[in-house]
């Protein structure tokens, strides 16, 4: 079955075919928009991609389209509202080693099949789930939908990828890293509401600086005196701080935020921190994790 997985090593052939006819009003969409356009392209290479969601298809974006009929079906899991059920059988798909599964609720809903999702770290397969409203500003449902723990406890599970994508380059960039993990599994964060950032770099340094876990978005025009790091839908809020510096900040992405990820930023940035540079982190959550 590798054979039939891409390579990340072809990168930029891939990246030309999902985004051939890339339409630049996409920038402007949300993150679980972006997932459903590339979710589909991907399903047109690989037949052996198959979807699923806990009575959320119409809310979290990953019904592959692209087949009709009784193919739908095979390729829509339908599990209702059954979280856990659908983790354990999205693991046992994944174990049989023939498809590549992406299963999908909300981020708040994750603790519902988190034992299903713990397991999966723990037996190293690479079931992909997409947790969709990652963020404290969509809440019209109140405090019950609202994540407000849920991405620092995601973070704490040994072995588990936690990709939190900005825009439409970090969402293509999580999809494929995603795609060709074998030995964990991958929890795709991904906004409902549209990002209002349009100041982007090349679409293969979003990419690459995603599959890297973090890399510079804006750099200082003037000497460094603020550090500004950030995730998922927050960038476009610490884009709104990051002007506020007159170019005495860089604003950094981070879309994978771990032990490798702020080891990689300590030592790029150790100059800086040494001349008493201040760092600021921009993300809706809990302080203590």
């Amino acid at each position: 079955m590798d054979s039939l997985r891409l390579n990340l090593k072809k990168l930029k052939i891939t990246f030309n075919f999902i985004n051939s006819k890339f339409n630049f009003n996409l920038l402007n969409i949300s993150t679980r928009q972006c997932g459903n356009l590339i979710l589909n392209k991907l399903a047109r290479l690989d037949n052996f991609i198959v979807s699923g969601s806990a009575d959320l298809f119409s809310s979290c974006k990953n019904f592959i389209s692209s087949y009709k009929g009784v193919y739908s079906l095979i390729k829509n899991l339908r599990f209702g509202v059954r979280e856990h059920a659908m983790g354990g059988v999205a693991n046992g798909l994944t174990y049989q080693n023939y498809f590549k599964i992406f299963v999908s609720t909300f981020l708040t809903f994750s603790d519902y099949l988190r034992p299903a999702l713990r397991l999966s770290a723990l037996s190293k397969i690479p079931t992909n789930f997409i947790f969709t409203h990652d963020s404290i500003a969509v809440g019209k449902d109140g405090p019950t939908h609202q994540p407000i723990e849920t991405l620092s406890a995601l973070r704490l599970i040994p072995n588990l990828n936690v990709l939190r994508p900005f825009n439409y380059w970090e969402t293509l960039g999580s999809y494929l890293s995603s795609y060709n993990q074998k030995s964990k599994p991958t929890a795709l964060v991904l906004s409902r509401q549209d990002i209002n950032f349009t100041k982007v770099r090349s679409p293969l340094n979003h990419i690459n600086g995603c599959l890297q876990g973090t890399y510079t978005l804006i750099k200082e025009t003037r000497k460094l005196k603020v550090i500004i790091l950030s995730t998922g839908s927050d960038v476009s809020l610490a884009f709104k701080v990051h002007t506020k510096f007159c170019g005495f900040s860089r604003l950094i992405s981070v879309p994978n935020f771990n032990k490798k990820t702020m080891h990689t930023l300590n030592k790029s940035l150790a100059a800086y921190l040494t001349r008493k540079a201040h760092v600021i982190i921009v993300e809706s959550g809990v302080r203590e994790l």
